[in-house]
């Protein structure tokens, strides 16, 4: 990868699960696991329990018209597992991270009614420009 957009152009394709860590709270390394299935006989995925904790960021595009509109969810393991591979809770340190991030993600974006009790924070920009945008977020929920 070269740049920003080489990031957006994989993004923009599929759900994408984005692992983070920092010094602040983990010093374990990503924890990559080799597994298989009967559709796909080898891939890798990350251990998200384990190496002392991480926030997940999650992007889920959604298409209306010709754009796209990416929904992210940002959060973390209610456990993890140390390098003895005792469980242990989320660390203050990665609770701060955590809120930091959804603090700076949540910049220029207003909380709004989806649909029954679901509320979700979206781009001021998404909300004045396109109501469209709006409409494909509710047609994604309800299926």
């Amino acid at each position: 990868m070269r740049d920003m957009g080489d990031v957006l152009m994989i993004i923009s394709g599929s759900y994408q699960s984005i692992y983070v860590k920092s010094p602040a709270f983990s010093t374990g390394d990503f924890v990559i696991k080799r597994m298989s299935n009967p559709n796909n006989p080898l891939y890798y995925v990350v251990d998200g329990s384990s190496g002392g904790g991480c926030v997940n960021i999650l992007t889920n595009p959604i298409k209306y018209d010709f754009c796209l509109v990416f929904m992210v969810t940002i959060g973390y393991g209610s456990f993890f597992k140390d390098e003895n591979g005792d469980f242990v809770k989320p660390s203050e340190e990665l609770k701060k991270f955590y809120k930091h991030l959804v603090k700076i993600a949540s910049r220029k974006t207003k909380k709004i009614h989806i649909l029954g009790v679901k509320y979700m924070r979206v781009e001021n920009e998404l909300i004045s420009d396109d109501s469209k945008a709006l409409e494909a977020v509710r047609n994604f929920y309800l299926g």
